[in-house]
């Protein structure tokens, strides 16, 4: 495991996800699962989702073009299916023009304005059929779906 700061013991705290509230397990377990996108290499990612007992997981990463990659990660087990998305590193140098980037854009379903990273939609845009296809794919029993809410990483 990296030196990420959060780390998800399904034994001692499971995840609950037929919960409606904020459950306090599950945020941890999808802070855990988001920093499994930071990992370099799958067998890291599977030795770790092995041990909280996600059988299927798919690693997402597509480049639309210079300075627009992003790289996104789907895990599932008979309950729940988790994606999450990797961020912007301030240690890398290529990430830093993302970071300054910012546009007041209008939230989803036209409900909101908010401040979204200016290519968010570009990145969800590059990995979008690769992301339906994995849940498509990893999803059954119609059980619920967890996304992680960062921004998709731009390098």
């Amino acid at each position: 495991m990296s030196q990420r700061d959060c780390y998800y013991d399904r034994e001692k705290k499971s995840c609950n996800p037929s919960s409606t509230g904020f459950a306090p397990n599950n945020a941890l377990c999808i802070a855990s699962a988001s920093n499994l996108v930071y990992e370099e290499y799958d067998s890291m990612r599977a030795a770790e989702l092995i041990k909280w007992e996600f059988d299927r997981f798919k690693t997402i990463s597509a480049s639309k073009k210079r300075f627009i990659d992003t790289q996104a990660f789907v895990r599932a087990d008979s309950h729940i299916l988790i994606i999450t998305f990797c961020g912007t590193e301030p240690v890398y140098l290529e990430d830093w023009p993302t970071d300054a980037q910012f546009d007041l854009t209008v939230g989803p379903r036209k409900m909101l304005r908010i401040w979204y990273p200016a290519v968010f939609y570009e990145v969800l845009d590059a990995v979008w059929l690769q992301l339906e296809a994995s849940i498509t794919e990893l999803r059954t029993h119609h059980k619920p779906v967890i996304k992680q809410s960062g921004s998709p990483a731009t390098a």
